[in-house]
């Protein structure tokens, strides 16, 4: 019996011009869709902001949600 399905994703990610330059990630990210249940997916994902912005430091990121 399975009860999940595990998966995985990364990307580097640049964009957004501003004053600076463009502003750049890199991330990798989790996914488990659960068997039993029809399209339901956890998802884990765990960034690296490379560039400092107005807003804040550059620094990690992270984020959980549920599709």
């Amino acid at each position: 019996m399975q009860l999940f399905q595990p998966g995985g994703t990364g990307q580097a990610a640049s964009g957004g011009l501003h004053l600076h330059g463009f502003k750049t990630d890199l991330s990798v990210g989790i996914r488990c869709v659960i068997s039993r249940l029809d399209n339901a997916m956890l998802r884990f994902d765990f960034a690296y902001v490379l560039n400092n912005s107005p807003t804040s430091d550059r620094g990690f990121e992270i984020s959980f949600a549920t599709q």
